[in-house]
């Protein structure tokens, strides 16, 4: 079968919604940081904030920028033409000072880390987030991305669909074993309706968790039947 046969074949089978709020806010606020480190970058009039500018700063601290921004303040001098030694030793000093609410704003960033989202997701060619008008933003191109990856689970091979069919005869197999043992008070009984028994189920169909717990179970075999 062809891959592209196989990818007009890809089902969604699962969709909780609940669980976008967790990285949606984390995005939100890795995308408010990065944008705090664009503001204090443009602040020192060093030039239009690109992607490549915010990696070179995630990357490298305000290191390079430090080596420009120098340049800069010593071109200045030369143009003009202040020779007073206090004068460019006090110019000259004032660049950490000058830099510092930048390399303060890039260490916040790389500091908050939340949901396997952070700094690290706002690199080129995310399809998480996006780029535009030198600062970053959340469209709802970027949001179906996320319900794709913390919400939905889908069906995209022939292996899965065997595994996922093989997974509705379980459940269907487990909720008539609940019936078939409802009434009865044994601890066989007792053992077989705990939620226990599935509370940690979980299920790999070429790798990918699918399923969780008895709830989704129950759920999934509602819907599908």
């Amino acid at each position: 079968m062809g891959k592209q046969e196989i990818e007009q074949q890809r089902t969604l089978v699962f969709e909780d919604l609940s669980r976008l709020s967790n990285p949606q806010n984390s995005l939100e606020k890795v995308a408010n940081l990065a944008n705090k480190v664009a503001s204090k970058y443009e602040e020192l009039s060093m030039g239009a904030f690109t992607i490549e500018v915010y990696e070179d700063l995630v990357s490298n601290g305000v290191s390079n920028v430090q080596v420009k921004y120098s340049d800069d303040v010593k071109s200045e001098i030369k143009r003009l033409k202040i020779n007073n030694p206090s004068l460019k030793n006090a110019l000259m000093s004032d660049i950490d000072k000058a830099l510092k609410p930048l390399s303060d704003a890039v260490s916040e960033l790389k500091k908050y880390s939340s949901d396997r989202i952070g700094y690290y997701t706002l690199i080129s060619g995310s399809n998480k987030i996006t780029f535009f008008n030198n600062r970053f933003n959340i469209t709802q191109e970027n949001i179906e991305v996320l319900k794709d990856e913390y919400c939905r689970i889908y069906i995209e091979t022939e292996a899965e669909a065997k595994g996922y069919a093989s997974l509705l005869d379980f459940v269907r197999a487990y909720n008539q074993m609940i019936t078939d043992v409802n009434g009865y008070n044994s601890d066989l009984a007792n053992k077989l309706r705990s939620t226990e028994t599935l509370n940690r189920f979980i299920t790999h169909l070429d790798g990918k968790t699918a399923i969780y717990g008895p709830n989704l179970a129950q759920f999934t075999y509602t819907t599908n039947n």
